[in-house]
């Protein structure tokens, strides 16, 4: 069993992070919980799946940080955490073509069934 299974489906994708084909982080959203998988980083304690948290105020998109395009994640009255590159949602692509990543970003939830190990559990 995995971190939050019943969290980290494919039907809660909502997007990726970095090129589809190159270990994307991919989001993941269902009402107000969110959560991500985030498959590389020069961290390896960022590796793997982030804490789902749920927030009334959650929100997630583009925007300018530090002059930067960015996926910005805002929660808790507050931005919360910032990406290294921009979010694409499922929703804003084409049907065919979000249909055929699916299974690509899904790989990431086999592939990486544990919390971070920068949570300690």
């Amino acid at each position: 069993m995995g971190y939050r299974d019943d969290f980290y489906v494919t039907d809660n994708i909502i997007g990726y992070s970095g090129l589809p084909s190159d270990n994307p982080t991919v989001y993941f959203r269902n009402g107000n919980t969110f959560g991500r998988i985030t498959q590389a980083h020069d961290d390896a304690t960022n590796i793997g799946r982030s804490d789902v948290r749920t927030y009334a105020d959650y929100h997630i998109g583009n925007q300018i940080y530090d002059g930067q395009l960015a996926c910005v994640e805002f929660y808790a009255g507050r931005i919360m955490h910032v990406s290294r590159s921009t979010i694409t949602f499922m929703a804003d692509l084409r049907t065919k073509y979000s249909e055929a990543l699916l299974p690509l970003l899904s790989q990431a939830i086999i592939n990486f069934p544990n919390a971070k190990p920068k949570y300690g559990f």
